[in-house]
C-alpha cells in the first residue's frame, strides 16, 4: 500500500455547510452585480484559467491594519460574504489569517490548470456556490498526490458544500460538461 500524499496534507468535504438563502445572494450578486476579470493564476502555461473576482487580495504589501480595514469594509457592503465566512471558518477550529478572497467562474472548456494555494499553514475554503447543480455537468475539483501523477480525490461542487485543505495539495477546478449552460462558481478563502 502506498501513501497517496503526505499525511500532514488536510482534505475535508462539509455538506450543506452554507445555506441556500447565502448561496442565492452570493449567485445573485455575481450574476447582477459583480465585474468579473478574465485572468489566470494556476498553471503559467495557460495564464487564463476562469473568471474572476477578487473581493480581497492581501498578497503583497498590506499591512495587518490595511487587511482589518479592508476587510470590515466588506463586512459592511457585503454581509453575507463575511457570514459565509463566519460558518466556513468556525467549521474548522483554528485561527485563520487571510490572504485572499475571490470566485472563481468556469464555463464548458474553461477549467484550471494544475496548481497549489501555497506553502506551510496555508489552507483553502472552497465553498461551491451554484444553486442548482447536475453532477452530469461535471465540474468536479481534482485533488492530486504530492507527486502530481495520480487523482485521489475528486469534490462534485454540489450548492452549499465547502472543502477545506491544505494548500499544498495539487489540485485543480475541472471545466463543466457542453450540458451545462451556467457558470461554475466558487467562492475561495
Amino acid at each position: 500500500m502506498q501513501s497517496l500524499f503526505s499525511t500532514k496534507h488536510e482534505l475535508r468535504v462539509f455538506d450543506g455547510l452554507v445555506p441556500a438563502d447565502l448561496i442565492e445572494r452570493l449567485w445573485k450578486y455575481a450574476h447582477e452585480e459583480a465585474s468579473w476579470a478574465y485572468k489566470g493564476y494556476g498553471d503559467p502555461e495557460d495564464p487564463l484559467t476562469a473568471w474572476v473576482v477578487d473581493f480581497v487580495n492581501f498578497f503583497g504589501d498590506l499591512d495587518a491594519d490595511a487587511r482589518t480595514k479592508r476587510w470590515r469594509e466588506l463586512a459592511t457592503t457585503m454581509p453575507y460574504l463575511h457570514r459565509i465566512w463566519e460558518l466556513v471558518s468556525n467549521a474548522v477550529p483554528g485561527t485563520y489569517e487571510l490572504n485572499r478572497v475571490f470566485l472563481n467562474g468556469h464555463t464548458f472548456g474553461l477549467g484550471d490548470g494544475l496548481h497549489d494555494d501555497g506553502g506551510t499553514d496555508a489552507f483553502t475554503f472552497l465553498v461551491y456556490t451554484t444553486p442548482d447543480w447536475d453532477v452530469a455537468w461535471g465540474g468536479e475539483t481534482v485533488f492530486y498526490t504530492d507527486a502530481r501523477d495520480d487523482i485521489v480525490a475528486a469534490v462534485v461542487p454540489k450548492p452549499g458544500r465547502m472543502v477545506y485543505f491544505d494548500g499544498r495539495i495539487p489540485h485543480a477546478g475541472r471545466a463543466p460538461a457542453r450540458l451545462c449552460t451556467d457558470l461554475r462558481i466558487t467562492l475561495a478563502f
